[in-house]
């Protein structure tokens, strides 16, 4: 017990214990985002390619040695900064690595067709498929009537037509 509270007065033990708690609340914050009662393959892809490009830009503001984005890390004053700084581009930089490595993007784009039948550039999402897809595809695209119902509907309601 008495080496637990010798942790509790070293100011670089609370600095760490600080920063995991702000990454813990990123992560979370993540995970309940991808949790919508709307949400599919395509609108996770896009939250975890979000949030990846968010690591690269917090990776980008510590090397100026801004802690910003971390709420708690930031309000801690440490005599050397740098040594959570270092700690903090080691673990985002490990972090960004797992997360390409267990959530390999993929190319929402061809899938644009899904997301928006009446976009511009759907028709070129559906050229790899049977004839018959870009067929139909092409009468909806044309429907004044589905698109009216498209613009008042969520992409889940045409999901589940299935």
């Amino acid at each position: 017990m008495l080496e637990i509270c010798q942790h509790l007065d070293d100011d670089y033990c609370i600095t760490k214990l600080a920063y995991m708690t702000d990454i813990f609340e990123h992560l979370n914050e993540l995970r309940k985002k991808m949790q919508g009662r709307n949400d599919n393959i395509l609108t996770c892809s896009d939250k975890l390619q979000g949030f990846i490009k968010k690591l690269e830009l917090w990776q980008k503001e510590l090397q100026k040695g801004c802690l910003e984005m971390y709420q708690r890390t930031n309000h801690i004053t440490i005599k050397n900064k740098q040594l959570i700084v270092d700690l903090a581009q080691q673990h985002l930089s490990m972090l960004q690595q797992k997360f390409d490595q267990y959530f390999y993007s993929i190319n929402t784009e061809q899938y644009d067709w899904i997301r928006n039948p009446s976009a511009t550039n759907a028709i070129n999402s559906t050229e790899a498929l049977p004839l018959q897809i870009p067929e139909e595809f092409t009468d909806l695209n044309n429907d004044m009537d589905f698109k009216i119902i498209l613009l008042r509907s969520s992409i889940r309601f045409f999901l589940d037509l299935r």
